[in-house]
């Protein structure tokens, strides 16, 4: 996934509850990964989750999620399957955009008749 790396970062007091505190001290045991390293990669992506659900639910817009997160629109299709959560337009949009082509269509088969007749006259 590609990643806009920030130059700027902002330190930020957190209390951390002794359990997860453990449980990244473990992990960090386990698979060498530095316990500050596996904490930001879970905040990460505990925000990438969130964030997604919310564009889901149509709260927050793609554009601003991929802005927040300094990713890629290309990188959306891998997170969404990696939490298996489903994007796209709402019933209402959908139903907008049905009715938008149905007239577009209706006036070009119109146009298209008329034109017709009036070759045959």
């Amino acid at each position: 996934m590609t990643r806009k790396l920030s130059k700027k970062n902002q330190i930020t007091s957190l209390e951390i509850p002794l359990e997860l505190s453990s449980c990244a001290e473990l992990f960090s045991e386990i698979t060498g990964i530095d316990k500050s390293d596996a904490l930001l990669d879970w905040l990460r992506s505990g925000a990438e989750r969130e964030m997604l659900r919310l564009v889901s639910e149509g709260e927050l817009s793609a554009g601003k999620f991929v802005e927040l997160l300094g990713i890629t629109y290309f990188d959306v299709p891998q997170l969404t399957e990696k939490y298996n959560i489903e994007i796209g337009p709402t019933e209402e949009q959908v139903q907008y955009m049905w009715d938008k082509h149905a007239e577009a269509v209706g006036a070009i088969l119109k146009k298209s008749v008329k034109s017709h007749q009036e070759q045959q006259d």
